[in-house]
């Protein structure tokens, strides 16, 4: 399938996990020969509901991300990532855009995939449209904490994650550790643009 689209691949990390990344990497990589292919994007595990017991803190998904990043550039698998880069973003996520939304097996729709099958955040269905109801105005209408108006990241993450923020009520995630993520991240696509 990678001749007809682009493929990427999400690997989630959790601290049980994170031992066998590399050697999973390595498998999709060398042994499927799908180096050049493919790409891999990694990402840590949230708890996102009471049954996810095991996260990485902001510093040991640093940690894992540099190692990673040694290895793909050892092996010169630099353009087996996705996109490292960090860019601007307007919103967090398009949860907060009017017209995105997310559709759930029985047809009901919802802000954000963290919501899907949870009636209290059922914005419509696809039947009769939006509702435009309390919960969808909770996305769309989403203030920005007052912390995040003086950090240097925030043209970046737009203040985080929203169904983190409404859902949970947390603040946005890895705050103290996200600036040492986009160096990590910068450095590794500095690193590249050198190599080329």
């Amino acid at each position: 399938i990678t001749d007809l689209i682009h493929v990427i691949i999400r690997i989630n990390i959790t601290p049980s996990t994170k031992s066998e990344i590399i050697d999973l990497t390595q498998f999709l990589l060398d042994d499927c020969k799908l180096a050049s292919k493919i790409k891999i994007h990694y990402a840590p595990v949230r708890a996102w509901n009471s049954d996810i017991k095991e996260v990485l803190s902001g510093f040991d998904y640093t940690q894992i991300l540099k190692e990673i990043h040694q290895y793909v550039t050892q092996k010169g698998w630099q353009d087996s990532l996705a996109q490292q880069r960090p860019i601007k973003a307007i919103l967090p996520c398009g949860s907060m855009q009017a017209m995105n939304c997310v559709i759930g097996p029985d047809g009901n729709i919802f802000r954000c995939e963290h919501n899907i099958n949870d009636d209290k955040w059922r914005i419509g269905d696809i039947y009769n449209g939006f509702l435009r109801n309390n919960a969808d105005m909770k996305y769309l209408l989403n203030p920005v904490y007052d912390k995040c108006a003086t950090c240097k990241a925030f043209p970046i993450c737009a203040g985080g994650c929203i169904a983190d923020k409404i859902v949970n009520n947390n603040p946005p995630f890895w705050c103290d550790d996200y600036i040492d993520i986009l160096r990590e991240n910068i450095d590794f696509v500095a690193q590249n643009r050198e190599c080329k």
